[in-house]
């Protein structure tokens, strides 16, 4: 096979999968997204996770599936070093639900010391 064909071959195979990799839900984006967090592919995972986030109306997750969803964009910007991509998320966390806890059997002490930070100076009504 020649290398234009190659390519030829590739293109038309990205036009049928493109369509089945954007069909799947927000909580198949989070599934994936914390199976690429638990592999370390971490901008994978912030990057399925912001694109679950950002489904609005009948598509978008449900409140504990969010909290869920944004407990481990907070961790995996904290690995990338995104310092205000963390603080935003976990100021997300506490602004949906103020009793919110992280999990610290699945996140380390360093991830959940720093969203009790966030969640003690975020002020809530």
């Amino acid at each position: 096979m020649t290398v234009g064909r190659c390519w030829a071959l590739c293109a038309v195979a990205s036009l049928f999968l493109s369509p089945i990799a954007s069909a799947q839900s927000p909580s198949d984006q989070v599934v994936r997204a914390v199976e690429a967090y638990d592999d370390l592919d971490l901008a994978t995972a912030a990057g399925l996770i912001r694109r679950a986030l950002a489904e609005e109306g009948t598509d978008a997750l449900p409140r504990e599936e969010r909290l869920r969803a944004l407990s481990y964009l907070g961790a995996a910007e904290f690995y990338r070093g995104n310092q205000d991509s963390v603080l935003s998320a976990f100021q997300r966390i506490v602004i949906l639900d103020p009793r919110f806890q992280i999990d610290d059997v699945v996140f380390p002490p360093d991830v959940t010391s720093l969203f009790a930070l966030v969640r003690r100076d975020t002020k809530v009504v």
